[in-house]
């Protein structure tokens, strides 16, 4: 290689530096910006992932491969600190969420209201004193008019009773609609709010295992820029090689930089997920996990046609909307039945002591009143067809829904699934890719500290960058998978707490 060709190769290693550098930027503001899941467990053994290729079964790395151990973080904050796994997480955001208790205060008001409405046929009695008096004229059978003044007193029990069968009926079926779909209110509010706050968790989490990786790789960029530095002393080393020291320091700020922007995003996700689990905002949410590993709560292998089956049977409003829809079939059928003739019944029944006379003067008796009425409203003939078409409107909005409902159940269920098996093989792409960067670093430093002809300490940074980049796109997978993994367990109407699925114990790892 003659000398003139040097210049341009340092040339071209300057610009693949750049390049390099601006693609791990890139990806670092990614994750810090991404509200995603990712799931760990302490004192387990790494999940590992197994892809079915075949009748073989595939058994991918280990994570610790490929991520290192997260070192211990302390809180940023001085103040109280909780720690927390997905666990807490699940049981504070469903038992202690406003939003989730709003909804739940909601569905008990419908109760007391079906409560009240299944007594609506029950007569109304009352207890009291009434008084009267007249003064002037009253009318007389032949028209004439006699000036008359007196007053009347009545003590004792008056019963009013006003049955309408129809409008019992009606009554009990709107309290009854009512619960149905607070009830289903409840079950989404539920859905999203855990939803909300396991990925607040994961981000949470993802920042804490950045700011992990991210230490970590400012070490190895510090011992690289002493020896650089050692290299660029006037006195001792080659002052050409100062350039070499003042490209690691400026990457060394850009690290730093990273670091802090994590630090940012730990302490956003812990002050709202403190609000979804209800816990006071000044505590320190601090996660037990310690770094991210893919989690299997679903297992993927059972056909996409049974997960369906199962999300329509079980998943979040289905059963409510049933329940509705089961309502309405039963009140069209009633109200086709003869009670639409039935008429409204009315009663009036008084007893007590009944005292009257001229002026002041009262003389007693006991006095007893009874009136029944039996009436029909001719008007419902008149209005009955469009009656007809908003009970019919009304239903077809009802089977709408549903139909909606389970659209979005299938396609969810679908999507979730394709995510699993993709992200398997992702995940599986991102570790090679890291074990082969980690092995490319490596392979650098040695030839640097043995002074192999051609070696830089740009090209041991070259290195280290790549390195981050391929951690950023593995962890990335990791998020992806869990996030997948998390819906799908949601759209299946699985229980997410009082079982242990996602306690430390229950979470079934391959």
């Amino acid at each position: 290689m003659s000398r003139n060709s040097l210049p341009a190769l340092r040339t071209f290693a300057r610009a693949l530096h750049s390049w390099l550098r601006g693609c791990v930027l890139g990806f670092a503001c990614l994750m810090t910006g991404c509200a995603e899941f990712r799931l760990g467990y302490p004192d387990m053994a790494p999940a590992r992932i197994v892809r079915a290729s075949g009748d073989r079964l595939t058994v991918l790395p280990a994570p610790e491969t490929v991520q290192p151990a997260a070192p211990a973080i302390k809180p940023a904050s001085a103040g109280h600190s909780l720690a927390i796994n997905l666990d807490t997480v699940f049981r504070l955001a469903e038992d202690q969420n406003s939003q989730v208790a709003l909804a739940r205060a909601k569905v008990d008001e419908a109760w007391a209201a079906k409560s009240i409405a299944d007594k609506s046929w029950l007569p109304s009695l009352n207890v009291g004193v009434s008084y009267f008096r007249h003064e002037g004229g009253i009318s007389n059978e032949n028209g004439t008019i006699t000036r008359s003044s007196f007053s009347s007193l009545f003590g004792g029990l008056e019963i009013n009773s006003k049955l309408d069968l129809k409008e019992a009926v009606y009554l009990k079926v709107n309290a009854e609609r009512q619960t149905w779909q607070q009830r289903g209110e409840l079950r989404r509010i539920t859905s999203e709010t855990l939803l909300d706050a396991a990925s607040t968790y994961i981000d949470l989490l993802s920042a804490h295992t950045g700011e992990a990786i991210a230490l970590a790789q400012l070490r190895d960029l510090e011992d690289l820029l002493g020896r650089a530095q050692k290299l660029a002393d006037p006195n001792k080393g080659e002052p050409g090689a100062r350039i070499e020291a003042v490209r690691i320091g400026v990457q060394q700020r850009a690290w730093l930089l990273r670091i802090e922007q994590l630090r940012e995003q730990g302490r956003r996700a812990s002050v709202k997920l403190a609000y979804l689990l209800g816990v006071d905002p000044d505590l320190t949410l601090i996660p037990v996990d310690e770094k991210l590993v893919p989690m299997d709560l679903v297992d993927p292998s059972v056909p996409v046609h049974d997960r369906v089956a199962q999300a329509l049977q079980n998943g979040p409003g289905v059963q409510e909307l049933e329940g509705l829809l089961a309502l309405i079939q039963r009140s069209i059928e009633q109200a086709k039945g003869p009670g639409k003739y039935l008429p409204v019944f009315e009663m009036r029944m008084i007893e007590g002591g009944f005292g009257t006379g001229p002026g002041d003067q009262q003389t007693w008796d006991n006095r007893f009143d009874l009136g029944l009425q039996a009436r029909w409203n001719l008007m419902e003939l008149v209005t009955a067809g469009d009656r007809q078409r908003l009970v019919q409107a009304k239903t077809e909005q009802a089977h709408l829904a549903y139909q909606d409902l389970r659209g979005k159940l299938t396609a969810g269920v679908q999507e979730a699934l394709e995510a699993i098996v993709s992200g398997r093989k992702q995940i599986r792409f991102a570790q090679e890719e890291v074990q082969e960067a980690r092995q490319a670093y490596d392979l650098s430093e040695k030839r640097q500290q043995n002074f192999v002809q051609g070696s830089t300490y740009s090209e041991v940074l070259l290195s280290l960058e790549s390195v981050a980049l391929a951690q950023a796109g593995y962890l990335g997978s990791i998020r992806d998978y869990d996030k997948a993994q998390l819906r799908l367990l949601l759209l299946l109407g699985s229980p997410a707490t009082g079982n242990g699925n996602c306690s430390n114990g229950g979470v079934r790892q391959q």
